[in-house]
């Protein structure tokens, strides 16, 4: 399998790839990692209504100011069906990726592990009228200040109906954190199905087991059974 690597683009978007006006790009195997942006994207970056899909592949260790790993703008769409994205890093928000501005990613399988930021969305920051729905695979072991595995605000709607969120940190909603921010009103929605899983995320301040943080006046739509 080839290899991107070190790559740098120190003034624009998308450290190894950047994507514009409706382009595709399809991810088999491979490596992209070590890439460096000093605007969006660490790894890869997709703007203007472009879509990737993913079907196997390592994404890793790619840093960016908003999204080490991948950036998905301007409603573009991320399907994720198999491959890693591990261990990237941001020095704002989504470690390992950033959904914003009427963007879409579906994950159905692959994982989410290791990435890292200083502010919300470890694992995931999803913003600004976008969606993400999982079906399957995993996010687990990223940290973030809130939402270690996946932060949700800004008319954002998430389905979780399948996969599994665990062993995240964060200041505050280890595993998830929904609602409004204090400069960002919210009047999306998080609908839970019954094949999802979330568990162990931890609350780094208290130690305290902490699934899912809700901001004030937010609501979880839960269609399924509740289960230890």
């Amino acid at each position: 399998a080839g290899a991107i690597t070190n790559g740098a683009n120190l003034s624009d978007r998308g450290g190894a790839i950047a994507l514009w006006a409706q382009s595709t790009l399809n991810i088999y195997g491979g490596t992209i990692s070590n890439s460096y942006v000093s605007n969006d994207g660490g790894g890869i970056s997709a703007y203007e209504s472009s879509t990737i899909n993913m079907y196997g592949g390592t994404i890793t260790n790619n840093t960016g100011t908003y999204a080490g790993g991948i950036m998905i703008c301007d409603s573009s769409t991320l399907n994720m069906y198999g491959g890693i994205i591990s261990d990237n890093h941001t020095e704002s928000y989504g470690g390992g990726l950033y959904i914003y501005n009427y963007s879409n990613f579906n994950m159905y399988g692959g994982i989410i592990s290791g990435n890292h930021c200083p502010s919300p969305g470890g694992g995931i920051r999803c913003f600004n009228n976008s969606t993400f729905t999982m079906y399957g695979g995993e996010i687990t072991n990223n940290t973030g200040s809130n939402g270690g595995g996946l932060d949700i605000v800004h008319y954002c709607t998430v389905k979780l109906i399948g996969g599994k969120i665990y062993n995240n940190t964060a200041d505050r909603g280890g595993g998830v954190t929904y609602g409004r921010e204090e400069k960002f009103p919210n009047v999306g929605q998080i609908i839970i199905g019954e094949n999802f899983h979330i568990y162990d995320n931890v609350n780094s301040k208290s130690g305290a087991i902490e699934n899912f943080y809700l901001r004030k006046g937010e609501l979880i739509y839960i269609d399924s059974k509740l289960s230890s």
